[in-house]
């Protein structure tokens, strides 16, 4: 997710205690069996120095899908008498891709150093995983008993074929975490965090996020 930081350091003077925040961030991802990169993006409003209110746009440009097997063989059929052997069912991935939004609130810790400025963050909205499958349908010879009991081999009809699909599902989504803001200027700073990403439904996915990035406070 994104920093919404408002930082809070420099000369007393110069600081203004409400206005606007805009973030950007660029993190390193683990989710699930598989490592990742993400880009966030957050605009907020700081209320005081303490307590800031912001909206964050993460996406996960790649994840590791979450393939389902074929729970149930398909089993045979038979026609004229012939029995026809059920195809074979491979399961496989071509990446997938996660979008999350949250309204998250930052709450600065207050310190005496001028130029660093710890804060929590949490909160919670909506996520959306994509999972790219692949499922490769395999039809296996079949073989008939001719004349003197003689079995005769049939090559499969028809060939192998690959089809791919596209299963996007939407659910609620929660972070926590923190982190440090070091103040630059009167108006930016660099900061670093930790966050915990949960989204919990029909697609569970657990994410942990390590980044950093800037912020300007208007």
């Amino acid at each position: 997710m994104l920093l919404l930081a408002a930082v809070h350091s420099a000369p007393a003077s110069a600081q203004t205690s409400n206005g606007g925040i805009a973030s950007a961030t660029v993190s390193a991802v683990s989710i699930e069996d598989g490592a990742s990169a993400s880009i966030a993006g957050a605009i907020g409003y700081r209320f005081n120095p303490v307590v800031a209110l912001g909206v964050e746009l993460m996406l996960v440009p790649r994840l590791t899908p979450d393939v389902h097997q074929i729970p149930i063989p398909l089993g045979t059929f038979e026609f004229d008498g012939i029995s026809f052997p059920s195809p074979a069912i491979t399961t496989g991935d071509d990446g997938g891709h996660a979008t999350i939004f949250t309204t998250n609130l930052r709450l600065t810790i207050p310190t005496r150093s001028r130029r660093l400025s710890p804060y929590l963050i949490g909160g919670a909205g909506v996520g959306t995983v994509t999972d790219n499958l692949r499922y490769t349908f395999i039809y296996p010879a079949f073989i008939l008993t001719g004349p003197a009991a003689q079995p005769v081999i049939f090559p499969p009809l028809p060939l192998p074929r690959t089809e791919s699909i596209a299963r996007t599902t939407t659910d609620f989504a929660a972070t926590f975490g923190g982190g440090v803001s070091f103040l630059t200027s009167d108006h930016w700073s660099f900061d670093v965090d930790a966050r915990y990403i949960g989204i919990f439904g029909t697609r569970d996915a657990q994410i942990g996020r390590y980044g950093g990035g800037i912020t300007y406070r208007f």
